[in-house]
């Protein structure tokens, strides 16, 4: 499955990816603004979004994605804080999997993905 992580933390990113994405292939963007011009060129088949992001939020590139490009790719909301999940959720995002319970991402791409 070809993902686009939108994180700005380095640390989680890696730990994300190399521990429970390693079967997928993962691209990367630290901001909705750099997330949106890699989804232009580029097809995906999943979104994992973080909410508080460099320069802007997540919500901006969920927007983006279900208004202006009308993609119906999953997205997950992956904030640390209920409030940024609720936000991205109600931007568009199908499912959270709040980074507390990172463990469980495969199950929550495996619901979202069928």
């Amino acid at each position: 499955m070809k993902i686009l992580l939108i994180e700005d933390l380095d640390l989680f990113a890696a730990y994300l990816t190399s521990m429970f994405l390693g079967e997928h292939e993962v691209s990367r963007a630290r901001s909705a603004a750099e997330a949106i011009s890699i989804a232009r060129d580029a097809s995906f088949d999943l979104f994992l979004v973080d909410y508080d992001l460099e320069g802007d939020k997540g919500t901006d590139f969920v927007a983006w994605l279900r208004d202006e490009s009308a993609s119906k790719t999953p997205v997950i909301a992956i904030s640390a804080r209920a409030v940024g999940n609720e936000k991205l959720e109600k931007a568009g995002a199908n499912a959270r999997c709040p980074k507390l319970e990172v463990a469980r991402i495969r199950q929550v791409i495996a619901t979202v993905c069928g």
